[in-house]
């Protein structure tokens, strides 16, 4: 039935997941709040993600998820240079992976148990490695954590997919103030397209949140809830 006025809308039905791949990290013994990538070898024979779940021991370990594939032969020597840099495994990867031919494949963000594409969809994932990148939380948040990784793959799709990423990189919060408001013009010279859906990220502080595409508004999240971020599709 109708809720009353004020009430909260009932959570998401999580869509269906067969995980067919997976690949666990941690605990973590980094010393701060930090994007750290890792290499994995996925060797699917599956070549089209339909899915993802991420699943963590403590809430708040991981403030995101994104993967990458690495289609370029020389991807992966540039991605095996970074990770012997220090140790333990991984690299920091404040701003994608610091790997010049990696494309991102999908997002998972806290509220969304599953992270699933429409029907019939799903993006390739050419044979080779991935990249896993974790925004980690903060060493209290994560401590002892332990965080998995779980893919839905399956053999053929109706229609492939491309994650086309349109993020604010110059925002900035300056100090002392109660509230603020930052507005970005960003590139957008993407193909003609038919856009299934959009998943908007941002953190705690944020209020409200707003993108206005060529052709007219494509997210608008008046009352931002960062513990109920998702993958949200479009009606048509």
């Amino acid at each position: 039935g109708a809720g009353g006025a004020g009430s909260e809308p009932p959570p998401p039905s999580a869509p269906s997941f067969n995980g067919s791949l997976g690949f666990s990290f941690g605990p973590f013994e980094h010393d701060s709040d930090e994007h750290r990538c890792f290499l994995v070898e996925s060797n699917a024979a599956a070549p089209y993600l339909r899915a993802l779940r991420v699943e963590a021991s403590e809430l708040g370990a991981v403030h995101h998820m994104m993967l990458f594939t690495l289609p370029q032969a020389t991807d992966r020597g540039a991605a095996e240079a970074l990770d012997a840099i220090d140790e333990p495994s991984g690299w920091v990867c404040a701003t994608g992976t610091g790997i010049s031919g990696a494309e991102l494949a999908s997002v998972w963000t806290p509220g969304a148990p599953v992270t699933a594409f429409p029907d019939g969809t799903g993006v390739l994932l050419p044979s080779g490695p991935l990249v896993v990148q974790l925004h980690l939380g903060t060493p209290e948040d994560r401590e002892g954590a332990t965080v998995r990784v779980n893919l839905d793959l399956v053999p053929t799709v109706d229609r492939p997919l491309s994650l086309y990423p349109v993020a604010a990189t110059g925002f900035a919060l300056p100090p002392g103030l109660p509230a603020t408001t930052w507005t970005e013009t960003v590139p957008f010279a993407a193909p003609d397209m038919s856009i299934y859906g959009v998943l908007p990220h941002m953190h705690t502080r944020g209020l409200s949140l707003s993108l206005l595409g060529p052709d007219g508004c494509l997210v608008n999240a008046p009352r931002w809830d960062y513990g109920q971020q998702e993958l949200a599709l479009y009606d048509t």
